[in-house]
């Protein structure tokens, strides 16, 4: 992980909020970016998160994905508006509306059995989990080849404040931390960037120190 712009770290902090995800999840709790909420298919978004750094497209995504807030997702993420364009213009709005609805409840699902990092990745918002900790680390030029060219690529240091709803390795092991990039184009757009969610993951921050880091 490289760059040329390299920034103060920055630890970005909300309220803590109530998120019903799912029965092993349990309470959503800890230093978060916004307080978890989730957002109804028909209605506009009802948070900007403005405790979030002005400009930075990254850290609004993160806060929007962390949220369910599946509207600012859908509205941030190029290859969801691509489709969403595509399909209103062979089928019509009331065919684009069904669509925005299956989007929205899939950025807004969690389960067990894919809240794993895989070889080929996992969805943005088994990362950005309700209680995760955010910490702005760099940014750089960004990815080459992609969809579009990139103007700047954001790299957030994850953190999982408790093991139960930390992120999971292949062989069941919670992790503790990790960096992922998130790539933004010239137009504002978040652009896809793995095989599995939007996200760059460096897998060489992975760490899985949890008596360190909570001082046991």
């Amino acid at each position: 992980m490289t760059g040329t712009i390299l920034k103060q770290a920055l630890v970005v902090t909300g309220v803590s909020g109530t998120f019903a995800v799912m029965v092993w999840w349990g309470l959503a709790s800890g230093a978060i970016i916004g307080a978890p909420q989730q957002s109804d298919a028909s209605k506009p978004p009802v948070q900007t998160a403005p405790e979030t750094p002005v400009g930075n497209v990254a850290l609004r995504y993160a806060t929007a994905v962390q949220q369910g807030n599946c509207h600012e997702v859908l509205r941030q993420t190029l290859w969801i508006n691509e489709r969403l364009n595509r399909v209103r213009r062979e089928s019509g709005e009331e065919a684009a509306d069904e669509v925005r609805e299956e989007l929205c409840a899939r950025v807004q699902k969690r389960s067990v059995e894919h809240n794993v990092l895989r070889l080929e990745g996992v969805k943005d918002q088994y990362i950005f989990a309700p209680g995760a900790q955010f910490e702005l680390v760099q940014i750089d030029e960004g990815a080459p080849d992609l969809e579009r060219p990139v103007k700047e690529r954001t790299w957030i240091r994850v953190t999982y404040p408790y093991r139960e709803r930390a992120l999971r390795d292949m062989a069941g092991n919670p992790i503790r931390a990790l960096t992922v990039g998130v790539n933004i184009s010239h137009d504002g757009y978040v652009l896809k960037a793995g095989v599995i969610g939007n996200l760059q993951i460096d897998r060489t921050t992975v760490c899985f120190d949890w008596e360190r880091l909570e001082g046991g």
